[in-house]
C-alpha cells in the first residue's frame, strides 16, 4: 500500500519523534482513557480469491483502580475480548493482562527480538509467544517497531501504541490493520492526515428552476477510500444562504445521502423563485466529514463560498439530441376554432457548422428538413440566429437577461422585427413549475410568442397577412425531450416522465473532440411480469484495430436516457469506435480524435 510522502511532514514528523525521546518517556503503549487508534483493515481471502476494506479502531473505554494501580478496560486489542484489563508498566516496559484477580505479561518489550516466552491467552490459560521487531512505513514516516507473535503479530511505536497486527481470522482469510490515525492524551497527536478532493464537476451547479430545488451529487476521492467497501468519507452537508448586497438569509444545512453506486447525494428545499428572478444569489460551501479521530471536517472551498445565480440560460435548452414536437394552426377570420393545419418536429441532432471564428448548431425541421443554425456562446445570455439563405449573418433573437418592458430589436419573427418583453409569470405548464416570459410584437397588434424556462418556446401566435382578412397561426408545443427529460402538455394527461422505449445511441457531442466529449444512449423497456426490467449495459471504446480502449459504461441499467463522458487525453488524434450492448442490442458509432 505505497502512498506518495509529503517530505516536509515526514521531516516534522521525525523531528516530533526526537523530540518524544527527550520529553516523553519511551512508552510502547500510552494507556488513558480515551486514548483511540484507528486502522486501515484488509481482509484477504485466498479461497475464494478477495479483498475488501473497512476501518477499525482500539480505544481506551474506562479505568479501574486495584491495589492502588491504575487498570484500563481497552476494546478491540488483539484477541483478548472484553474481559481483560490492562497495565502497563513504563519503568519495566511490560504490558499486564488481569484477569480472575491475577495479573501476567502479555508481552516485555526489554526482551531481544525472537525470544520465546509464554504469555497470558484470552481463556486465562498460557501460549507460546515470541518477541518480534520490524521497521514499517507508517503516517508518512519509518517507525522502529515492537511486539509479539502468537495468535497474530501485534506490533507497538513508541510514544504511539499499536499500529499495525496480522490476523489469521480463519483457514482462508487474513487481516492486516495499519494505524492511520490516533489521539492520545498527553502526547501530540497524529498531523498527517491524507486530504478529500472533490472534482469541480460534481458540484452542485447544474440545477435549474425546473427542477425547482437545490440538489446535486458528490464523488469525493480520498486515499483510504477503496472500492472493496471502504468509502472513507462519512457525510457531506451543504451550507448555504441567500445574498444580495448586504441582504443575507441564512438557510439550514443541507446532509446527503450515500449510495455505492451513485456517490454522496442531496436535495434541498424549494428555493425562494422570486429572490432569484430579484437578484439574490445562492451561496453554498460543502462540509465533508472523514473518519478521522480528530480534525475530520474538511471545507470546499477552503475559505469563502461558491456562487450561484438564477441560471437564466435554461429558457434556451440547446444541447445535442434536445427535441420539440408542434402542432401548427390556422383560425381565420370571424371564427373561434382553430384548424390543425399539421404536426412537425425540432430536433437538434448535433450538426455544426463554422463561419469564420463561430460555430453555430443546427435545429432539423421533421417535414421541411430545412436547418436553422443557432449560436449560444458560453457565459453570454444572448441566443444568436445565423441567417444562411439570404444576408449570410447573424442577428440577436433572445437576451435571457434582458428586463421586463426591454425591447429587442430583432426577434423570433425575423430580423428588423421588434419584440417588447411584456409579461413575467410562474406557471406549471408541462408539469414543470418555472418561469414564462411573453414577447409581444411592436408592429403587428395581437402577434406574440411565449417562452419557458426550461423548454424553450411554448407558444407563438403571429398574423398572417393584411389584418383586414385577420387571418392567424399559432404554434403550440405538446411535447419536448430536454436533456434526458421528458415533458408533455397537460391535455393529454401524461405527467413528466423519464422512460423512453427507443434503444438508441447518439452521435458523440462534439465530433471532432479534444480532449473530452459526451456520449449520449437510451435504453428501452423489457416487460416482465413484475414490470419494466433493468438490463446489463455495456458501454466500451475501440481504436480501429478492435483493441478496447476504455469501458464507459459496465452495469445494469432502468429504462431511461444516459449521458457519459469520454476522456481522450492519453490517445493520438485519429478515428475510434464506440459500442452501446444492451441485452441482444448492439450498435456502434465512430468519433474522431483532432488535435
Amino acid at each position: 500500500m505505497a502512498r506518495k510522502k509529503n517530505t516536509s511532514v515526514t521531516y516534522t514528523f521525525l523531528i516530533f519523534i526526537a523530540l518524544c525521546a527527550q520529553v516523553y518517556p519511551q512508552n510502547w503503549f500510552p494507556l488513558e482513557v480515551g486514548n483511540s487508534w484507528l486502522y486501515l483493515s484488509d481482509t484477504q481471502n485466498s479461497y475464494p480469491s478477495s479483498q475488501t476494506y473497512s476501518s477499525s479502531k482500539t480505544t481506551v473505554t474506562n479505568d479501574i483502580m486495584i491495589n492502588a494501580k491504575r487498570y484500563f478496560k481497552i476494546s478491540n486489542f488483539a484477541d483478548y475480548g472484553n474481559d481483560f484489563l490492562y497495565y502497563y508498566n513504563v519503568s519495566s516496559q511490560i504490558l499486564y493482562g488481569r484477569l480472575n484477580d491475577f495479573e501476567y505479561p502479555i508481552v516485555d518489550f526489554t526482551k531481544p527480538k525472537d525470544a520465546v516466552y509464554y504469555q497470558i491467552a484470552p481463556d486465562g490459560g498460557f501460549r507460546r509467544a515470541v518477541i518480534k521487531q520490524y521497521n514499517f512505513d507508517l503516517l508518512d514516516s519509518t517507525f522502529s517497531c515492537k511486539g509479539f507473535s502468537s495468535n497474530g503479530s501485534y506490533y507497538f511505536a513508541q510514544n504511539v501504541g499499536p499500529v499495525y497486527n496480522w490476523v489469521k481470522l480463519s483457514t482462508y482469510v487474513s487481516q492486516l490493520n495499519t494505524a492511520i490515525d490516533y489521539f492520545l492524551h498527553g502526547f501530540p497527536s497524529n498531523s498527517v492526515h491524507y486530504k478529500t478532493t472533490v472534482d469541480d464537476k460534481l458540484k452542485p451547479i447544474e440545477f435549474t428552476s425546473g427542477h425547482n430545488n437545490i440538489n446535486g451529487r458528490i464523488r469525493p476521492q480520498h486515499p483510504y477510500t477503496f472500492s472493496g467497501g471502504l468509502q472513507f468519507v462519512e457525510k457531506i452537508f451543504v451550507d448555504w444562504f441567500y445574498k444580495k448586497g448586504s441582504s443575507i438569509i441564512e438557510m439550514n444545512s443541507l446532509v446527503s445521502t450515500y449510495s455505492p453506486s451513485s456517490g454522496f447525494s442531496f436535495a434541498g428545499p424549494a428555493f425562494n423563485f422570486d429572490l432569484l428572478i430579484n437578484g439574490y444569489s445562492i451561496n453554498y460551501r460543502l462540509k465533508v466529514q472523514t473518519k478521522y479521530l480528530f480534525d475530520n471536517i474538511e471545507y470546499f472551498p477552503d475559505s469563502g463560498y461558491y456562487s450561484i445565480r438564477y441560471p437564466r440560460k435554461t429558457f434556451l435548452p440547446f444541447n445535442p439530441n434536445n427535441r420539440w414536437r408542434y402542432n401548427e394552426y390556422y383560425i381565420s377570420s370571424g371564427y373561434a376554432d382553430s384548424t390543425l393545419l399539421r404536426s412537425y418536429w425540432l430536433e437538434e441532432n448535433g450538426d455544426t457548422i463554422h463561419m469564420g471564428m463561430k460555430s453555430y448548431f443546427a435545429v432539423n425541421n421533421s417535414l421541411t428538413d430545412i436547418k436553422t443554425y443557432y449560436r449560444f456562446p458560453l457565459n453570454d445570455p444572448r441566443l444568436f440566429l445565423f441567417d444562411s439563405t439570404v444576408t449570410g449573418l447573424e442577428y440577436v433573437i433572445e437576451n435571457v437577461d434582458s428586463s421586463l418592458h426591454a425591447v429587442l430589436p430583432d426577434s423570433r419573427f425575423g430580423q428588423n422585427h421588434a419584440v417588447e418583453f411584456v409579461a413575467l409569470s410562474l406557471s406549471d405548464k408541462f408539469h414543470l413549475n418555472s418561469e414564462e416570459r411573453t414577447y409581444s410584437s411592436q408592429t403587428a397588434a395581437g402577434t406574440y410568442y411565449i417562452i419557458k424556462d426550461s423548454l424553450g418556446l411554448i407558444y407563438e401566435k403571429r398574423l398572417l397577412n393584411n389584418p383586414l382578412y385577420n387571418e392567424w397561426k399559432s404554434i403550440v408545443l405538446q411535447e419536448a425531450y430536454i436533456n434526458g427529460r421528458h415533458f408533455i402538455t397537460d391535455v393529454v394527461g401524461i405527467a413528466d416522465e423519464n422512460i423512453t422505449t427507443e434503444f438508441k445511441l447518439f452521435q458523440n457531442y462534439p465530433n471532432p473532440f479534444n480532449p473530452s466529449t459526451k456520449i449520449r444512449y437510451s435504453i428501452p423497456f423489457v416487460e416482465t411480469h413484475s414490470g419494466a426490467a433493468p438490463q446489463n449495459v455495456l458501454l466500451k471504446v475501440y481504436d480501429v484495430l478492435g483493441n478496447e480502449i476504455a469501458t464507459l459504461v459496465n452495469e445494469e441499467k432502468p429504462p431511461g436516457e444516459y449521458e457519459v463522458e469520454f476522456d481522450g487525453s492519453g490517445l493520438a488524434s485519429g478515428v475510434y469506435f464506440y459500442r452501446l450492448t444492451a441485452g441482444a442490442n448492439i450498435v456502434s458509432k465512430k468519433m474522431i480524435i483532432l488535435k
